[in-house]
């Protein structure tokens, strides 16, 4: 049994609080939770996703209408540093080839606990969080924050632009 982390709106006024929920799930760690929320970018509304719904490792993040695909469903689960975000096929996202270089774009991989794959957030409970890479120390981000749908999600040094920030469906 592990623990897996997600993030739930609150009931509320046009900016929904975001609270951190920590539940149990007996799910193996080669598939994600059947309720495993949607990370919704606040900027662009749209959902980080896996291009074209893939389940190869190495396919590139991307966003998405948000659709409930199982390319969209994330969660999180702790790790000693932080936690993974680890999608519906078991694989988790991550700064391919340990890139510490802003503007890389995301991609799924198989989940092997490296720092490249550990995330953790800043930003109080009660509202979208920024997502960190430990290896890279940069957000998540969609590039140029654009609102189009297919936008490679890369790393991008932290600021307070809300392309970095995220929500759940």
């Amino acid at each position: 049994m592990h623990k897996t982390f997600s993030f739930g709106r609150t009931a509320g006024t046009a900016g929904a609080l975001l609270a951190l929920v920590v539940s149990s799930t007996v799910a193996s760690q080669q598939s994600a939770s059947a309720a495993a929320p949607a990370l919704q970018n606040q900027k662009s509304g749209l959902c980080l996703g896996i291009s074209g719904g893939g389940s190869a490792a190495g396919t590139s993040a991307i966003q998405w209408q948000c659709n409930n695909n199982s390319d969209q469903a994330w969660s999180f689960v702790p790790s000693s540093d932080g936690f993974e975000i680890q999608n519906m096929n078991g694989l988790c996202l991550e700064a391919p080839g340990w890139s510490t270089t802003a503007g890389t774009q995301l991609d799924q991989w198989t989940c092997h606990g490296g720092a490249n794959q550990i995330w953790y957030h800043s930003g109080s409970d009660t509202g979208p969080i920024h997502l960190i890479n430990k290896n890279s120390n940069m957000c998540i981000s969609d590039q140029g924050g654009s609102t189009s749908w297919g936008t490679p999600i890369i790393q991008w040094p932290c600021n307070d632009a809300a392309d970095q920030l995220w929500d759940t469906l």
